[in-house]
C-alpha cells in the first residue's frame, strides 16, 4: 500500500477550486442546451391554478357536508326530544340540575 502524504491546504483548495470550474462549466453547457416550448410557463401556470381551484372546491365541499350533516343530526335529536324533560331545569327536584324557576304571572 502506497502512503501519500495529505494534500496541503493550498493544492487541497486548488483542487476545488478546478473542480468547481469543471462543474460550473458543465451546468453552464447543460443549461445553454435546454429550451422550453414557447408556452410551458402559460400551460404550467394554468395547470396549477387549476389545481389550486379543484383544491378549494373539494374542500369547501366536504366543509359544506359536515356542517349539513351535523346541522341535521341537531334537528334529529331536537325533533325526538320531550317538551317535558328539561336538561338544565328540574321539575321534580331530585337534586340533580337547577330546581325549575316558577312562572311569573
Amino acid at each position: 500500500m502506497i502512503d501519500k502524504a495529505p494534500p496541503t491546504t493550498e493544492e487541497a483548495q486548488h483542487t476545488m477550486h478546478e473542480e468547481e470550474e469543471w462543474l460550473r462549466h458543465a451546468f453552464d453547457e447543460l443549461a445553454c442546451s435546454v429550451t422550453a416550448p414557447p408556452q410551458a410557463y402559460r400551460k404550467g401556470l394554468t395547470h396549477w391554478r387549476r389545481r389550486a381551484y379543484r383544491r378549494k372546491a373539494v374542500i369547501a365541499t366536504m366543509v359544506l357536508v359536515v356542517v349539513t350533516i351535523a346541522c341535521l343530526i341537531g334537528l334529529l335529536v331536537l325533533s325526538n326530544g320531550s317538551a317535558s324533560t328539561h336538561v338544565i331545569y328540574d321539575d321534580h327536584h331530585t337534586g340533580t340540575g337547577i330546581p325549575f324557576p316558577p312562572a311569573s304571572s
